[in-house]
């Protein structure tokens, strides 16, 4: 599907990758050979859910290019799900990642109520940012055991640049991780996934709601609560559930 609108509910069933978004207009295309999304720096671009199809290399990926930053970058309500066809199909790839945002800096970056399935280590990647938050997202292995369990993860940037005010906050993933000196990443109310069958609704049909013995729900800081979840329904603002599904 291409040049859908920033309106329109996206979910990345085969796997895909926005390619090229513009300030002007927030027009999204898919590609199938997967070229990145935002490649040249282009502020206060809000990725928001977008619908594409077909394999490619990373779900929804940013290069910020030369010496420049990216500023106002905004990715919500979107759900990224992996390769789940014939595993011998030639455009299969076991590399397919979620949202990285790579080569930073990125300056007052949002990523809230995502959700991303897949069996690469790339579930939401940054290298390098000052000013952001991801918050109340689910990032799950679609199938355990298979390759690499998706994680979350605040770095620095390619010039070693160490994140800035940088806040992780409310999510539910196999992994968080930061090779930044400690402290510079705040971690708050984020819980780990152990075995997604063990936790989630029916993880095999696509369903992450947070089972009532998981342990996630009314777990995650009110302090950065989002006001509603992936799906639009308002969360609890004073005992809010970690990940994109409020329950």
């Amino acid at each position: 599907m291409r040049n859908a609108s920033g309106g329109a509910q996206v979910v990345l069933l085969d796997g895909g990758t926005l390619e090229m978004l513009t300030a002007a207009d927030a027009v999204v295309s898919a590609h199938a050979l997967g070229t990145p999304a935002f490649q040249e720096p282009v502020d206060g671009v809000a990725t928001a859910n977008a619908v594409a199809s077909d394999e490619a290399a990373g779900g929804i990926q940013s290069f910020v290019t030369k010496n420049g930053t990216q500023s106002g970058l905004l990715i919500e309500g979107n759900t990224i799900i992996g390769w789940t066809e014939d595993p011998s199909h030639p455009l299969r790839s076991a590399s397919f990642q979620g949202i990285g945002l790579f080569d930073g800096p990125y300056t007052d970056l949002v990523i809230r109520n995502n959700i991303v399935a897949i069996t690469h280590v790339h579930g939401i990647a940054i290298a390098g940012s000052i000013n952001s938050i991801v918050s109340h997202n689910t990032v799950v292995d679609l199938q355990p055991g298979f390759k690499w369990s998706p994680r979350i993860s605040s770095d620095t940037d390619r010039r070693g640049g160490p994140p800035v005010n940088a806040v992780v906050a409310n999510n539910l993933a196999m992994a968080l991780a930061s090779n930044a000196a400690s402290g510079l990443v705040t971690f708050t109310g984020n819980s780990l996934i152990s075995s997604p069958a063990a936790v989630f609704e029916d993880p095999a049909a696509f369903d992450y709601r947070p089972r009532a013995a998981s342990g996630f729900i009314d777990t995650a800081d009110p302090a950065y609560a989002v006001a509603r979840d992936v799906f639009g329904n308002a969360r609890n603002q004073t005992a809010p559930t970690a990940g994109a599904i409020e329950v």
